[in-house]
């Protein structure tokens, strides 16, 4: 598939390579999108999304994996709930939908935080779709880099005291 190439190149890279997405798709397949989600938290290469037109659905969730993420004039992203086609007995259909459910949710929570509001993944997740013009994303950007550069340093401070309190 065409990923594929992209996660050899993500687990073959070192500290020194920079890897660039250029995002502009209208979504995809969400296990796709886990694969390379799991890819680029895992490789050791720095890595940058340039959205230059559509991150919807998935494509938005591979650009807010990326360590760093650039937004052209013109981007927008799209989240919304992921849908899905069952065949089969009525109770395997309902255990997949429960299952499904929980999965995606667990994947909004981990790659939305500090981007959506914890109100506004619920929403997502009871099927309200969420649009945003490149202002707004970036906007939305420099908050979770903020976020997330409290909680490192917090998590820093933690373990500094710790490392102080370790009798040598």
């Amino acid at each position: 598939s065409y990923y594929r190439n992209l996660i050899e190149v993500l687990n073959n890279a070192t500290e020194q390579d920079l890897v660039v997405l250029n995002i502009n798709s209208g979504g995809g397949m969400l296990d796709s999108a886990i694969s390379i989600i799991d890819a680029l938290r895992n490789t050791r290469a720095n890595t940058l999304a340039w959205i230059s037109g559509s991150a919807y659905s998935a494509a938005g969730l591979i650009a807010l994996s990326c360590q760093n993420v650039e937004v052209g004039e013109f981007a927008t992203l799209m989240a919304h709930n992921s849908q899905y086609g069952l065949g089969g007995y009525t109770t395997d259909i309902k255990d997949r939908a429960l299952f499904e459910h929980k999965m995606t949710s667990k994947i909004m929570q981990s790659v939305y935080r500090f981007f959506l509001s914890p109100e506004e993944i619920e929403s997502v997740l009871m099927n309200k779709t969420i649009w945003m013009d490149s202002d707004e994303i970036a906007e939305r950007l420099n908050y979770m880099q903020e976020k997330l550069q409290e909680e490192f340093e917090a998590e820093l401070e933690g373990f500094q005291e710790d490392q102080e309190d370790t009798p040598t």
